[in-house]
């Protein structure tokens, strides 16, 4: 294990949870494009990436319980369906080919962020299936390594639920998922670096706290429009690569 290997990527892990602690999402998204651009594989990648995101999903979880931005009430509904979708997924994951899923949930995404972005207080919806949503956000952050902030914290945003609270409570809950996509993936015999989880763990780990208290300070609409561009520049970048390619 190489100093300057744990170094770099806990350099990465440290913007990857600045994205997803301050916006609800985008830590997995990030870190797995960042060492995309490695020669690891994409096996390895997905199994490290999540057991790096349990152990700072801890973190961050408890930084935003910490800072009043987690509703208990939602976060129980989210984190049942969620934990059930993210362990049918990681076990389908060998068999299903994620790859043919991507465009669907690109243009899901995209849509998405053009939402939050744009949108107003009028067009702004209760919400009514947490579960769903949740259930559905499990299975294919483990199937496409990576989307629970985006589908689940994207559409809570388009709710009538406070900002702070669909981004604490989704990121809390986040944890939990990602505890049984580990199990499952370890029981499994999906290999995971632990070189690369270090360094995502150590970054992610710093930057938690800064970016729970940064949620809890920024305006709503604020957040919501920072969100809806993140998620539509990720999944431009997504589409323009499945067109090259």
């Amino acid at each position: 294990m190489e100093l300057d290997n744990v170094l770099l990527f806990a350099v990465a892990g440290f913007f990857a949870q600045m994205v997803d602690g301050s916006l609800g999402m985008g830590y997995k998204v990030s870190a797995s494009a960042f060492l995309l651009g490695t020669p690891i594989p994409q096996t390895l990648i997905s199994a490290t990436v999540h057991m790096a995101s349990a152990v700072v999903g801890g973190v961050s979880g408890y930084s935003h319980w910490r800072y009043g931005n987690v509703d208990r009430d939602l976060l129980w509904r989210l984190t049942g369906a969620g934990v059930v979708g993210g362990i049918i997924g990681a076990l389908l994951l060998s068999s299903i080919p994620s790859d043919a899923l991507r465009p669907i949930v690109a243009v899901y995404l995209l849509i998405l962020g053009v939402r939050l972005v744009t949108r107003r207080r009028a067009g702004i919806r209760s919400l009514k299936k947490p579960r769903g949503i949740a259930f559905v956000g499990g299975f294919m952050d483990a199937v496409g390594g990576g989307g629970w902030g985006p589908l689940v914290t994207g559409s809570l945003l388009n709710t009538d639920i406070e900002p702070r609270y669909a981004i604490g409570t989704a990121n809390l809950a986040e944890f939990f998922v990602s505890v049984a996509q580990v199990v499952t993936f370890i029981l499994s015999a999906k290999a995971i670096n632990l070189s690369i989880a270090l360094g995502l763990i150590v970054g992610g780990a710093i930057a938690a706290p800064i970016a729970a208290r940064f949620t809890g300070r920024v305006r709503g609409d604020v957040l919501a429009v920072l969100a809806g561009g993140i998620i539509i520049i990720l999944n431009l970048r997504t589409l323009l690569l499945l067109v090259l390619n």
